[in-house]
């Protein structure tokens, strides 16, 4: 925008398992062969086969975009990928609508030069960028409810005014808003880095921003800005400027905001400039998608989602994967209420509010005590696992390296062996031993083919990968597992949107951390989203409702104390004959006799929207994990920390990493059933 820049913040922010597949041959001679050979006993397993995987994503807005195509960057164009929209919109709470001509954003407004994904994004997809559209003064006006309080524009006058009247707590409070922003945008380096977070409090906390979500704007700014030498202005600074910025953005007062979504609210003013996508910002999510190239399937909602153990039958379900998910639809237009079932996927990734999302979380096929279960490891396979593990480190480190796995494996208890291998990447596969087998020749495949399934890799290039890839270790802890596994079992007991609630708390004696979960679900459950109507109004402002004779500007924005229900009110065109288009949010719709007394007699609504835009922020916040169970990521639960674009595509690339790593794909590690080939070629490989 125009003018000082405070107003670039009035905005809505904008912010397979690569198996360890161990080629052994049926009488457990491994030692100096070169080639897998039939193990008859277990001729039914197959290897997890990177073309096997099905990957779902729930949601075709920013998060969910932004999780599809980093899926395809993380696993590449073989993985089955399947994206559901309830809608017949892509974009999400991006979206627009064209009148005389113009391109008008009726949710996600603006972009900052530092939201760094988006602007990647836009960069990658060519896409012309340009200021967000505004017109009027260039100016701002505060109103309290009843009188304007004060007047902005870019003269110097008006300049000098401001700091007479706020003192230097605008400059203060940018300052801090700079400092949140440095640790923040350690996020970018952390996930080039491959790194994914399991809850939204262990990034915050990774990036130093954790204890700014546990105290309200309100507190923080006072205690930071009221308590100072320079303090004089802070008062009022908070009460108008702060509270107008944080109502304008999230429609939310200073009170009930937490102070890392106030200073987000801030971001623009002290950090970079503000853009918009000329064509509308939901060309970004519509872009990616594009690129990702997965089933889109418009129009269905996902009703239920039903968590069970895979079957044999399943392609690629060897117990490597405990469960699969099997996803329920319900089509828009459908009136039969007809319900489609899709699945079962490999991993799921939520990318919309579970409060929006009206989802159902079936369990009920797994065993009470699924989370905490082992694979169990029978004699036979412990003892082929040991021969195999013991022969494949000779085999790559040498006779030395595996004298430890050399006694006999009958010597060994059977109750409590469990086996744990780990990647390079110390990505943990519990009792891995168990799960993924070689069939002959690699489920039949030949040397030739399985070499053409590598892509143009060559098989020398990770020899170096697999020192260390196998290691006998003990059992990873269940009890972060068991802990996300009680938390989708609550769920699925509450049913939708916090229905059954004293119900389910009843239950919670059954799980491991009760008092700890209750807590958390309490809060998941009560967690509301704000109600935001954006209106597009044409027609004249009217002075006097605003207290004054002439408005010296045609940007209105409401303080923190205005017993109003509009938050924000700006000018977009201006068009002939003198009308003007202005956006307008508002906590309701606004009937026609409040449009009319301030828009005049003749005014119109052109557009309107109807959002749960974001959180009813809460702190402290209580978060609910990225990771609910294996292979399922929510993405949104990054919105209790602050809600704006951004965060979405910072939440969906983790989810979109920690969906490949569960499943052991991702870029710097080996083709699926390279492992298996690489034992079967290895003479080749090294002579």
């Amino acid at each position: 925008m125009t003018g000082y820049s405070y107003v670039h913040s009035l905005i809505l922010p904008a912010l397979l398992l690569i198996p360890l597949a161990l080629c052994f041959n049926d009488d457990n001679t491994l030692r100096g062969s070169r080639k897998a050979q039939q193990v008859s006993n277990h001729a039914d397993y197959v290897p997890l086969l990177q073309k096997d995987l099905r990957v779902a994503v729930i949601g075709a807005g920013v998060g969910g975009a932004f999780a599809a195509f980093n899926i395809r960057k993380e696993m590449g164009n073989d993985t089955k990928l399947d994206v559901f929209e309830s809608t017949y919109h892509v974009g999400g709470r991006a979206k627009t609508f064209i009148h005389d001509g113009k391109v008008l954003e009726l949710g996600a407004s603006i972009i900052s030069d530092h939201n760094f994904y988006l602007a990647e994004a836009a960069q990658e997809l060519n896409l012309d960028v340009a200021p967000p559209s505004e017109e009027g003064s260039g100016g701002f006006s505060i109103f309290d409810g009843t009188k304007i309080v004060h007047n902005q524009t870019s003269s110097w006058f008006s300049l000098a005014r401001s700091l007479w009247k706020y003192g230097l707590s605008p400059f203060m409070y940018g300052r801090k808003t700079k400092q949140m922003f440095d640790g923040f945008k350690q996020i970018y380096d952390l996930q080039n880095q491959g790194r994914a977070f399991d809850s939204p409090e262990s990034m915050l906390s990774a990036l130093g921003i954790y204890n700014l979500t546990q105290v309200s704007c309100a507190e923080y700014t006072k205690e930071y800005l009221s308590s100072q030498w320079w303090s004089w202005g802070a008062v009022a600074f908070i009460r108008e400027l702060v509270g107008a910025v944080n109502r304008c953005n999230y429609n939310q007062r200073n009170e009930g905001l937490n102070a890392l979504a106030g200073l987000v609210s801030f971001l623009p003013e002290s950090v970079g400039e503000v853009w918009a996508v000329a064509s509308g910002n939901e060309g970004i999510p519509k872009g990616l998608l594009n690129r990702s190239k997965p089933f889109l399937r418009l129009g269905e909602a996902v009703t239920r989602i039903k968590v069970a153990p895979f079957q044999p039958e399943v392609p690629g379900s060897t117990s490597s994967l405990r469960h699969g998910f099997t996803l329920y639809t319900k089509v828009q237009t459908d009136a039969t209420n007809d319900v489609r079932e899709y699945g079962p996927y490999h991993a799921v990734i939520l990318a919309s509010p579970l409060e929006v999302a009206d989802i159902t979380f079936d369990v009920s096929s797994l065993d009470s005590n699924w989370h905490e279960q082992e694979p169990k490891i029978s004699m036979s396979d412990e003892q082929l696992c040991a021969d195999a593990t013991s022969a494949t480190q000779r085999d790559i480190y040498g006779d030395s390296s595996s004298s430890q796995h050399d006694a006999d494996p009958q010597s060994r208890s059977t109750t409590d062996a469990h086996l744990d291998f780990r990647h390079p990447h110390h990505h943990h596969r519990p009792g891995l031993c168990s799960w993924v087998r070689c069939a002959p020749a690699v489920n039949g495949v030949d040397g030739d083919q399985l070499q053409n399934n590598l892509h143009g890799a060559h098989l020398s290039d990770y020899a170096t990968a697999l020192d260390g890839a196998l290691t006998v270790t003990d059992p990873e802890p269940v009890s972060s597992r068991g802990m996300a596994a009680d938390f989708l079992q609550l769920h699925g007991n509450v049913g939708k949107r916090g229905e059954g609630f004293e119900e389910a708390m009843q239950g919670l004696s059954k799980v491991q951390n009760p008092a700890h979960l209750k807590m958390e679900a309490s809060k998941e459950i009560k967690r509301t989203y704000q109600r935001t109507v954006t209106a597009y109004i044409q027609g004249r402002l009217n002075a006097t409702y605003f207290g004054a004779q002439r408005l010296q500007n045609d940007f209105i924005l409401f303080t923190n104390d205005a017993d109003t229900l509009i938050s924000a009110i700006s000018p977009r065109l201006e068009l002939q004959g003198g009308d003007t288009v202005y956006k307008v949010f508002s906590s309701e719709p606004l009937d026609n006799l409040i449009i009319q007394t301030i828009f005049g007699e003749f005014s119109k609504v052109l557009a309107k929207e109807d959002w749960r835009a974001y959180p009813h922020f809460q702190p402290p916040e209580v978060f609910t994990p990225f990771k609910l169970i294996d292979g399922f990521c929510y993405v949104n639960t990054i919105e209790n920390a602050a809600s704006a674009m951004e965060m979405s595509a910072i939440g969906g690339r983790n989810c979109a990493l920690m969906t490949s790593k569960y499943l052991g794909v991702h870029k710097g590690m080996m083709p699926v059933v390279t492992r298996c080939q690489y034992q079967q070629h290895r003479g080749a490989l090294l002579a």
